[in-house]
Protein backbone atom coordinates (compact mmCIF):
# COMPACT_ATOMS: atom_id res chain seq x y z
CA UNK A 1 0.00 0.00 0.00
CA UNK A 2 1.89 3.58 -1.15
CA UNK A 3 2.55 5.88 1.44
CA UNK A 4 -0.19 9.13 2.28
CA UNK A 5 1.59 12.24 0.43
CA UNK A 6 1.55 15.43 1.78
CA UNK A 7 -1.36 18.08 0.01
CA UNK A 8 -0.10 19.62 -2.61
CA UNK A 9 0.31 23.69 -2.16
CA UNK A 10 -2.09 24.19 -4.80
CA UNK A 11 -4.74 22.18 -2.79
CA UNK A 12 -4.19 23.93 0.95
CA UNK A 13 -4.14 27.20 -1.19
CA UNK A 14 -8.34 26.19 -2.29
CA UNK A 15 -9.02 24.88 1.43
CA UNK A 16 -11.35 27.36 2.98
CA UNK A 17 -10.50 28.31 6.89
CA UNK A 18 -13.10 27.48 9.31
CA UNK A 19 -13.31 29.85 12.26
CA UNK A 20 -13.53 27.89 15.78
CA UNK A 21 -15.12 30.37 18.24
CA UNK A 22 -15.67 29.70 21.80
CA UNK A 23 -18.03 31.79 24.19
CA UNK A 24 -16.51 34.48 26.66
CA UNK A 25 -16.98 34.44 30.09
CA UNK A 26 -19.83 37.31 29.18
CA UNK A 27 -21.67 35.53 26.76
CA UNK A 28 -22.03 32.32 28.91
CA UNK A 29 -25.37 32.12 31.08
CA UNK A 30 -24.79 32.44 34.88
CA UNK A 31 -25.54 28.46 36.16
CA UNK A 32 -28.62 28.10 37.79
CA UNK A 33 -29.00 28.24 41.82
CA UNK A 34 -30.21 24.57 42.80
CA UNK A 35 -33.03 23.76 44.91
CA UNK A 36 -31.61 21.51 47.96
CA UNK A 37 -34.48 19.96 50.49
CA UNK A 38 -33.29 19.13 54.34
CA UNK A 39 -34.40 15.86 55.15
CA UNK A 40 -32.53 15.60 58.76
CA UNK A 41 -34.39 17.19 61.54
CA UNK A 42 -33.95 20.24 63.60
CA UNK A 43 -32.25 23.43 62.42
CA UNK A 44 -28.87 23.06 60.60
CA UNK A 45 -26.73 25.63 58.95
CA UNK A 46 -24.08 24.86 56.63
CA UNK A 47 -20.99 26.73 55.15
CA UNK A 48 -20.85 26.07 51.53
CA UNK A 49 -17.69 23.82 50.53
CA UNK A 50 -16.79 25.69 47.05
CA UNK A 51 -18.25 29.88 48.21
CA UNK A 52 -18.39 29.42 51.76
CA UNK A 53 -21.82 30.73 52.00
CA UNK A 54 -23.50 29.93 55.04
CA UNK A 55 -27.15 27.89 54.43
CA UNK A 56 -29.87 27.39 56.92
CA UNK A 57 -32.21 25.07 56.86
CA UNK A 58 -34.89 25.51 59.39
CA UNK A 59 -36.41 21.97 60.12
CA UNK A 60 -37.25 18.47 58.17
CA UNK A 61 -38.59 19.58 54.48
CA UNK A 62 -37.15 23.24 54.48
CA UNK A 63 -36.14 23.94 50.69
CA UNK A 64 -33.17 26.93 49.70
CA UNK A 65 -30.95 27.64 46.50
CA UNK A 66 -28.07 27.05 46.61
CA UNK A 67 -25.31 27.79 44.92
CA UNK A 68 -24.51 25.12 41.85
CA UNK A 69 -20.93 25.31 42.88
CA UNK A 70 -22.11 24.32 46.98
CA UNK A 71 -25.13 21.92 45.20
CA UNK A 72 -22.66 18.34 45.02
CA UNK A 73 -21.01 18.89 48.69
CA UNK A 74 -24.41 19.03 50.46
CA UNK A 75 -26.08 16.57 48.31
CA UNK A 76 -23.09 13.71 49.05
CA UNK A 77 -23.46 15.38 52.97
CA UNK A 78 -24.54 12.49 55.58
CA UNK A 79 -24.67 11.82 59.44
CA UNK A 80 -23.56 8.79 60.66
CA UNK A 81 -25.08 7.06 64.31
CA UNK A 82 -23.70 4.50 65.83
CA UNK A 83 -26.60 1.95 66.13
CA UNK A 84 -27.46 0.52 69.50
CA UNK A 85 -25.93 -2.55 71.04
CA UNK A 86 -22.94 -1.87 68.54
CA UNK A 87 -24.52 -3.36 65.85
CA UNK A 88 -22.37 -1.24 63.26
CA UNK A 89 -23.25 2.59 61.33
CA UNK A 90 -26.53 3.75 60.87
CA UNK A 91 -26.08 5.81 57.95
CA UNK A 92 -28.93 9.37 57.08
CA UNK A 93 -28.91 11.53 54.30
CA UNK A 94 -29.41 14.95 55.20
CA UNK A 95 -30.38 16.51 51.98
CA UNK A 96 -31.80 15.46 48.77
CA UNK A 97 -32.96 17.15 45.21
CA UNK A 98 -35.93 19.24 45.75
CA UNK A 99 -38.60 18.87 43.33
CA UNK A 100 -39.77 21.82 41.64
Amino acid sequence: MPAKQPPEAAELADAQLVERRFPTDEEQPAPEDVAVRYIGSGTFVVAGSVTGASYSFQGHGATLLVDPEDAPALLYMERRRQRCCGRGLHVIRLFTPAST
